[in-house]
């Protein structure tokens, strides 16, 4: 059985085994970067700036959704950015993941949050499945410029 809580200071070598597992593909600067600068924020949150929950079965952490609330120039309460959900391989398709993504929308809807976006890669069939489930994709195109 899933529940969903905080994370505190005493998950971090679970999170650290999650965040590599999540972002394998990228340059190992980048991995760093979600292990240090990530786990900083996710340990020193507010309601204005990033957030994340864990997922936990039998006591260990196995999954986890990171969600950022900004500004909305249509919103006085603003909106919420899903950024990152993960759960472990060997526990996905329980059910997870759609806990996480639902307890963001609940938070988003008790704070009064004009909306919660997320992308995806096109390939992604996968998580594309699990999110079609929950709202319809939007037609629009990402576009980036890195510094």
């Amino acid at each position: 059985m899933f529940e969903i809580s905080d994370f505190n200071s005493r998950d971090k070598e679970q999170w650290d085994i999650m965040w590599r597992e999540y972002d394998h593909e990228s340059p190992e600067e980048r991995i760093q970067t979600g292990l240090s600068t990530g786990w900083d924020n996710v340990l020193n949150n507010n309601d204005l700036y990033a957030k994340a929950l864990r997922l936990k079965e039998n006591g260990k952490a196995v999954g986890l959704v990171t969600y950022i609330i900004h500004p909305f120039i249509l919103s006085p309460t603003g909106e919420c950015y899903l950024s990152n959900v993960f759960v472990l391989p060997e526990h996905q398709g329980k059910g997870g993941g759609r806990m996480l993504i639902n307890s963001v929308i609940v938070f988003a809807k008790q704070k009064g949050l004009f909306r919660v976006t997320w992308i995806t890669k096109p390939d992604n069939i996968k998580a594309k499945k699990l999110y079609d489930k929950i709202t319809n994709a939007v037609n629009w195109d990402r576009y980036e410029v890195k510094n």
